[in-house]
């Protein structure tokens, strides 16, 4: 295992969380799957997978009672188990996001055919909606076609009640390459498009993620470029159940570089935290995190990677300040008193005298508990 990363991370309780991600060989073009959970301590393989393709989102309704996606397909982790679930070898495209209820009713999306260039007008994408009843893997009018030559992306899912999910993304325009945040609803059938809000900054945008609380109650995030073929900023929406509007967010390159937010919790209508990552002055990637609160969104302390508040997984070795760089946050949860666990990469100088040597990825696991 030369590299590996997390992109999500799901808990059934307060201190029992499951991480998933990837790992690959040096030079391989092709990731494996990789599942970490953590039980208050600190964080133990339950999975290396040789399976081809890596997990990019997890839900836990229960202990031992996982469901995951990516380009490994749909999988199940119980333990140290990682069952694929059937029918999920014929979903012609990737799921990207999953949100379950229960062990008996998971909904994912993604979007398809898969590619190296995924957004292609050329080639449109369809959105893909999939359900699991704890045994079979339905699609739900698969696939879901756009408007003719426009490709939508569908990155992230949330479900607060048993009939209702909203489903985020990005849709591109026919013949244009001008991309927008999208949002759909749906109670089990057709998807409906939702109305987005006009950004005051620009037409570009996409929305990576997002959390529910209630029906009437998410937020949303993503990114939008600060100009015209300027570095992207933080971009976050909340829908109220009637509307969606844009909230003002913290920029922390303060104009000097680029930030994103991927991935976002909210454990009620007025408490969330979203996670990504901003450059620095000196273009190094560093962990984002953002709180919402009374109302706005304000910046949180990240824990320093590698730190003594960082959570000791066992891929990360640790390293020097001067040697760590690009701390990358991908996933988050976060419990009822909002302390939260977030999960993503941080690349390091393997050597830290020899700079010459090939930078290493490893999982990057945080803690933030009040």
């Amino acid at each position: 295992m030369e590299a590996d990363g997390l992109s999500s991370v799901s808990c059934a309780l307060r201190r029992d969380c499951v991480a998933v991600g990837y790992w690959a060989s040096t030079g391989a073009g092709f990731h494996h799957p990789l599942v970490l959970r953590w039980t208050g301590g600190s964080w133990r393989t339950v999975v290396v997978s040789d399976a081809v393709g890596g997990l990019d989102a997890v839900s836990c309704p229960g202990v031992e009672a996982c469901l995951a996606v990516g380009g490994a397909g749909v999988v199940r982790i119980a333990g140290s188990v990682l069952a694929s679930v059937p029918g999920s070898a014929g979903i012609r495209g990737r799921l990207t996001s999953v949100s379950c209820l229960s062990a008996s009713d998971c909904w994912m999306v993604g979007y398809g055919p898969y590619g190296p260039n995924s957004l292609s007008y050329a080639h449109p994408d369809h959105v893909l909606v999939y359900h699991f009843d704890g045994t079979a893997l339905d699609p739900i009018a698969e696939p879901l076609p756009t408007a003719a030559g426009q490709s939508t992306l569908l990155s992230g899912v949330s479900c607060p009640g048993a009939t209702f999910c909203i489903a985020v993304g990005m849709s591109a325009a026919p013949r244009s390459d001008r991309e927008v945040m999208a949002a759909f609803s749906f109670d089990g059938g057709r998807l409906a498009a939702m109305r987005m809000p006009k950004l005051p900054r620009g037409d570009q945008s996409g929305l990576m993620s997002i959390s529910c609380a209630t029906p009437t109650r998410c937020a949303a995030v993503g990114s939008e470029p600060q100009r015209s073929s300027g570095p992207d900023r933080t971009l976050a929406v909340i829908y109220d159940g009637t509307s969606w509007r844009v909230a003002r967010t913290p920029d922390p390159a303060r104009g000097s570089g680029s930030d994103d937010l991927v991935a976002v919790s909210c454990v009620s209508s007025g408490a969330c935290v979203a996670a990504g990552t901003y450059r620095d002055q000196s273009g190094i990637r560093q962990s984002l995190l953002l709180r919402f609160a009374e109302r706005r969104w304000s910046l949180e302390p990240a824990p320093e990677a590698g730190g003594s508040r960082s959570l000791g997984d066992p891929y990360f070795l640790g390293c020097g300040a001067a040697s760590c760089w690009d701390n990358v946050l991908e996933g988050i949860v976060c419990a009822v008193d909002v302390s939260c666990v977030a999960v993503g990469t941080i690349t390091y100088q393997s050597d830290a005298n020899d700079q010459t040597t090939t930078p290493t990825s490893r999982t990057l696991a945080l803690a933030s508990v009040r």
